[in-house]
C-alpha cells in the first residue's frame, strides 16, 4: 500500500472528531460531470458527459475556514470517435480531494489537492488492431478550485475546476 493510501482512513478520523466550537458536517455529494482533454496531445478531444457521487465530510474552522474530505466515484474521458491526438475513452476513478474552502455567510471558495485511483476504462470504438494500445495512467495527482453556495438548511450547489498535472496518457 503506499503512503497516501494508508493516510486516508487516519485523514477521515481526524476530520471527523470535532473540536470545542467547531462543526462537523457529513454529507452526500454528487452532480454533473463535463469532461475533456486539453492540449496538444487532445486536439481532438469532445465533451463527454457523466457524473460523480459519493460522501464529504467538513470540517468548520475559525475564521469563515473549513476543511473538506471527499470520496467520490467520477466518470471523465472524452466522447471522441477519431483516431489520433485524443483520449478516446470513458473513464471512471475513485477520487480524493482534500479541500480548504473560505465561507462569508451562504457564498464560498475552495481550493486543495485530489488523488485519484483509475477503477475502469473503456475505448469509445473497439480497435481494430491492438498493436502499440496506449494505456492511461493508474493514478494521478490534481488541482481543484471552485465556488459554490450553501444555503441555511445545507443544500449546496457549486462548480469546481478539476485539472491534472500530468497527461492522462503518458508519453512514449
Amino acid at each position: 500500500m503506499t503512503r497516501a493510501i494508508r493516510l486516508l482512513p487516519i485523514l477521515f478520523i481526524a476530520l471527523s472528531v470535532p473540536a470545542a466550537g467547531q462543526r462537523l458536517l457529513l454529507g452526500l455529494k454528487g452532480g454533473a460531470t463535463f469532461s475533456n482533454g486539453i492540449g496538444a496531445d487532445a486536439e481532438g478531444s469532445t465533451l463527454r458527459l457523466g457524473g460523480h457521487g459519493g460522501v464529504l465530510t467538513r470540517l468548520s474552522l475559525p475564521g469563515g475556514l473549513a476543511l473538506q474530505a471527499e470520496g467520490l466515484y467520477s466518470q471523465r474521458g472524452d466522447n471522441a470517435t477519431a483516431y489520433g491526438f485524443t483520449i478516446g475513452r470513458r473513464l471512471t476513478y475513485l477520487d480524493a480531494p482534500l479541500l480548504l474552502q473560505y465561507h462569508q455567510q451562504d457564498l464560498f471558495v475552495e481550493a486543495g489537492a485530489q488523488y485519484s485511483w483509475l477503477l475502469n476504462e473503456s475505448p469509445n470504438l473497439q480497435p481494430v488492431f491492438r498493436l502499440n494500445e496506449l494505456t492511461v495512467r493508474p493514478r494521478e495527482v490534481s488541482f481543484v478550485v471552485g465556488f459554490g453556495y450553501q444555503d441555511p438548511g445545507g443544500a449546496v450547489g457549486g462548480l469546481a475546476l478539476r485539472g491534472r498535472a500530468a497527461q492522462c496518457i503518458p508519453a512514449r
